[in-house]
């Protein structure tokens, strides 16, 4: 008796960690957000079609050279794939292009969403179970 009440224990307390899958224009940033989704205890997806969740890195501005105002803006989004619907998206970052980051504008506001504001976004994607 004990040895068929123990598969059915395995079953119901088996659930699935979500599956990532980032995407986004700028190799570094994406690498950047992929190995905090990691770190948060999260697996990455190799391609989209197996990932439960799909995380864009969306960025929009234009450099001035002579300007007041920081030119980028970027953002998360973390969509369900299977429904394609919006789960949550991160609070607007801006930036600009400046020797601490590289002078890559994405790189400098991807990491600042990644390390204050992602961590609260993958916590409202609901957890896959079996």
């Amino acid at each position: 008796m004990k040895f068929l009440l123990l598969p059915l224990l395995l079953i119901a307390k088996t659930s699935f960690g979500q599956t990532f899958f980032v995407v986004g224009k700028d190799i570094k940033s994406v690498e950047h957000v992929t190995n905090k989704v990691k770190f948060e205890g999260h697996k990455i997806a190799s391609d989209s079609t197996s990932a439960d969740y799909i995380i864009e890195l969306l960025m929009d501005g234009s450099y001035k050279f002579v300007s007041l105002k920081q030119p980028y803006q970027g953002y998360v989004k973390i969509t369900d794939r299977r429904t394609g619907q919006e789960v949550t998206k991160s609070k607007i970052v801006k930036g600009g292009p400046t020797a601490f980051n590289g002078y890559n504008a994405a790189f400098g506001i991807y990491r600042k969403i990644a390390d204050k504001y992602l961590p609260g976004e993958l916590k409202k994607c609901k957890e896959v179970t079996l």
